[in-house]
């Protein structure tokens, strides 16, 4: 996948752009090394899920952008043990703990998130979208996490 991601973007005039792959706990870079961090569908696999997001904090720049998209319901989550090692040993985490999890890390997602609901129901996306900024602040705001049908 990552060398056809390569080619794309080679082909795009992007050749300059970096992708890697690694351990989502253990990012091999050092601090505030990228503009941007994506995920999408990885981290709530992770069973040291908390861990995760604090690294992805860690290798992003002061006001560089954390695009993720996270299955967390539990229909979406049900084939998950028999696809992902140590996933039926893990307490998944819910949207709540995850948004607070990222602004306690210092990632900043206030209202730029979706539920889409609708969505995540024909297994296209997950059932939280969104982006997060980060920041220096590591204290978690008030945060109200509000479900939509759509994107």
């Amino acid at each position: 996948m990552i060398e056809c991601a390569r080619r794309r973007l080679a082909a795009s005039g992007l050749a300059s752009v970096r992708l890697s792959v690694g351990n989502v706990t253990c990012i091999e870079a050092g601090d505030a090394t990228y503009d941007a961090v994506f995920d999408f569908g990885a981290i709530h696999l992770e069973p040291q899920w908390p861990k995760a997001i604090a690294e992805v904090r860690r290798v992003l720049k002061l006001g560089g952008k954390f695009f993720f998209e996270w299955a967390t319901g539990t229909l979406l989550r049900l084939p998950y043990p028999l696809t992902t090692e140590g996933f039926g040993r893990m307490k998944a985490p819910d949207p709540k703990q995850l948004m607070l999890e990222l602004e306690r890390s210092g990632i900043i997602v206030g209202q730029n998130f979706v539920c889409p609901s609708v969505a995540a129901a024909t297994s296209f996306v997950g059932d939280l979208v969104g982006v997060g900024v980060a920041t220096e602040s590591t204290k978690p705001p008030c945060l109200r996490l509000a479900k939509t049908s759509a994107m």
